[in-house]
């Protein structure tokens, strides 16, 4: 007798839910609201389209510019119609700015230079020109070494070093120049 009573235990409850779950079908398929109501206002009609998908622009062109650099100003923005001719954008001049200094630093440096390698010119023209009084000193005492030495007033070792002193001039002139 208890195996029965299991069984009609497991029908009766079988019955009763499907009973339950036809009850919410019903239930829910019935309209809750027939009209919506609300309160008459006046204002600006408001259309609003939504689309789903990619927008693609009707023409699309390329914009390239010459130089490049950091954007100091983008006077357009993204899909914004342009005409020929009309500023875009405004690159910042800062970057040119520099590069000009630098190349006015150098131009200023290359004179400095310049300026430089002509006083050292003149320097060295300068010393040519000392080395070359101290030559003419030199060999008028040799000459007049040699002089003394034909009349027997000085030795022949005098006139040796005042032939040295030609020989170290004449070296020193070369160099100079």
């Amino acid at each position: 007798m208890g195996r029965k009573l299991k069984i009609v235990g497991i029908i009766a409850l079988a019955g009763g839910l499907a009973v339950s779950g036809w009850w919410w079908g019903v239930r829910d398929k019935q309209p809750s609201e027939l009209y919506k109501t609300a309160v008459l206002e006046r204002g600006a009609l408001q259309a609003s389209v939504s689309a789903t998908g990619v927008l693609n622009p009707v023409r699309q062109v390329q914009i390239s510019s010459q130089v490049s650099g950091q954007i100091k100003e983008l006077l357009v923005d993204f899909n914004s119609p342009v005409q020929e001719g009309q500023l875009i954008a405004r690159l910042d001049p800062e970057t040119f700015d520099q590069r000009v200094r630098q190349a006015t630093a150098d131009v200023d440096a290359a004179k400095a230079a310049a300026l430089t390698a002509q006083a050292n010119v003149a320097q060295a023209l300068a010393q040519a020109s000392k080395v070359q009084v101290d030559l003419d000193e030199a060999l008028r005492e040799s000459k007049l070494k040699q002089e003394l030495i034909a009349k027997n007033f000085i030795s022949a070792s005098e006139a040796d070093k005042a032939e040295a002193v030609v020989r170290s001039q004449t070296e020193a002139l070369k160099a100079a120049q």
